[in-house]
C-alpha cells in the first residue's frame, strides 16, 4: 500500500481555535500512522519556536537502534512545538547479569510482575535504568520540574 494523500474529515467546529486544534490532531494522527518523511513547510504558515512549557527539561527516551521511532517522534514534537532532549535508553538487549551485579542492581526478593507473574526482564530493567539516570541528572542539575517521554508515546 502507498499513501498518496491524507484528507481529514470535516467536523462542525464552534470556533476557528477548535478547527485549528482539530487539524493538528489529524496531522499528528497522520504522522503516527503514515509518514516517514517530514511534512513540507509552507511559506504562509509560521511556527512559534519550540518550548519546554515551563519544565526545566523535557526528555525523550529512545533506544539508539530504534531510529524510525526517534525520527517520527522528533517530527511530531517539532510540529507540536515541544523542545526535547534525546536521552539514549539503556538497551536491555545489551545488559547482562554481570553488568547488573557491577551496578549493584538487584530485584527485591520474591518480587514478580503483577500482570505476568514473573521477574522483570532485561528490557524492563533497561527502561527503569533509563528513567533512573534521568532522575540522577535531574538531581545533579537541581531541576525542579521535568517531563519524561518514551518514544512510543501516543498523544490523545
Amino acid at each position: 500500500d502507498q499513501v498518496y494523500g491524507f484528507m481529514p474529515k470535516r467536523e462542525n467546529y464552534e470556533s476557528m481555535e477548535e478547527e485549528v486544534k482539530g487539524f493538528y490532531e489529524y496531522i499528528v494522527d497522520f504522522l503516527i500512522h503514515q509518514i516517514d518523511e517530514p511534512l513540507p513547510r509552507s511559506k504562509f504558515v509560521t511556527r512559534s519556536p519550540p518550548t519546554k512549557f515551563g519544565f526545566d527539561e523535557i526528555y525523550l527516551i529512545n533506544l539508539t537502534r530504534r531510529t524510525e521511532r526517534r525520527k517520527r517522534m522528533l517530527m511530531l514534537l517539532e510540529l507540536l512545538g515541544i523542545q526535547v532532549k534525546i536521552f539514549d535508553a539503556v538497551d536491555g538487549k545489551e545488559l547482562t547479569q554481570e553488568m547488573l551485579d557491577s551496578m549493584e542492581v538487584k530485584q527485591l526478593t520474591g518480587y514478580e510482575d503483577p500482570y505476568h507473574k514473573r521477574a522483570l526482564k532485561f528490557g524492563e530493567i533497561g527502561c527503569f535504568l533509563s528513567h533512573y539516570r534521568i532522575w540522577e541528572e535531574m538531581v545533579a542539575k537541581k531541576y525542579q520540574k521535568i517531563l519524561i517521554m518514551e518514544d512510543d508515546l501516543r498523544f490523545a
